[in-house]
């Protein structure tokens, strides 16, 4: 599959200025080089089941203070297998997963959620009662994917909250949820660290509305206009309403000419790569897209909002 090729299955016909034209992983009617299609997770040997169990590897790893050298010398294993492993492009046999875990002294609720991913009965939805949960994946993702769209229904997504809005959300729910600032400050530490371009689709109404005080968000916009500087970001303002059924948000991370899709809100957190509903998805993103601000323009409009909200 070389050099990408050509979708036509998206909401958006597609000319020389179609507005969806080089945001990778969105289908419209474009060339996207590098991106295969139909869109498929694992199509070219990466999984949503292989990135996972490497991301949750990975961490273990990282919390026993070991080396991939040293973990494999334990266990037997040669290092270009287990940094395979842990990149998502080869998946651990169950007695290397029992080894590695023995080694790294993993906690019983790692090994649950490794289990639980390595089970080849499970549906390719994996859903988390706590987005905290699913931590470990989405930081591996933020880090390593060679590119990410995230559209915003309602809020700011995750990768890029400030502290202060990320409390500001929970307190509307009487309680923090366990591990949410955590999961900011690590998701927000890996985004883009690998080199990975980013785009974020924000509905309009999400700068026009602060969950609380006007102040967080001045601040938060402003510390998005500072991504916008020192990052490879692009930000899209969305005129119409972000079509995120039963969610707050979603993300599509490409990894290795895959897909992988994440949908959440406060309450739950699911990743999945099934090609149905990922061309839902994409299709209605191009549609968002075909409709919203250039990144010119969305770029003046955050600078609108926050300066609108820090003087109220």
């Amino acid at each position: 599959m070389g050099g990408g090729v050509r979708v036509t299955g998206g909401a958006v016909v597609a000319g020389a200025s179609d507005p969806v034209a080089g945001v990778p992983g969105v289908r419209g009617g474009v060339d996207l080089p590098g991106v295969p299609g139909p869109i498929v997770g694992g199509v070219m040997g990466v999984s949503l089941r292989r990135v996972a169990v490497g991301a949750l590897m990975t961490r273990a790893r990282v919390a026993a203070g070991m080396t991939t050298r040293g973990a494999a010398a334990r266990v037997g294993m040669l290092v270009a297998s287990l940094n395979r492993s842990e990149n998502g492009k080869r998946l651990l046999t169950d007695a290397e997963v029992g080894a590695l875990l023995t080694v790294y002294r993993a906690d019983r609720a790692t090994c649950a959620r490794v289990a639980r991913v390595l089970d080849e009965s499970a549906s390719p939805w994996w859903s988390m009662g706590n987005p905290a949960d699913h931590t470990a994946v989405l930081a591996h993702l933020d880090q390593r994917a060679e590119h990410t769209l995230h559209l915003a229904a309602a809020v700011i997504p995750v990768p890029w909250r400030t502290p202060a809005y990320t409390r500001e959300l929970h307190s509307q729910h009487l309680h923090l949820l366990p591990g949410a600032l955590e999961s900011v400050r690590e998701r927000a530490a890996a985004v883009g660290s690998d080199g990975g371009s980013q785009t974020v689709v924000i509905n309009e109404a999400v700068l026009a509305d602060p969950v609380e005080s006007s102040a967080v968000l001045a601040e938060q916009l402003r510390a998005l206009l500072s991504a916008i500087g020192e990052r490879q970001l692009t930000v899209r303002v969305a005129v119409t309403a972000c079509p995120v059924p039963f969610a707050t948000g979603l993300a599509l991370f490409t990894l290795s000419g895959a897909v992988f899709a994440h949908c959440h809100d406060q309450y739950f957190s699911t990743l999945f790569d099934d090609p149905e509903h990922l061309d839902r998805i994409q299709d209605q993103i191009a549609g968002v897209l075909s409709t919203a601000h250039n990144p010119i323009a969305s770029t003046h409009l955050i600078d609108h909002w926050a300066k609108s909200h820090a003087d109220t």
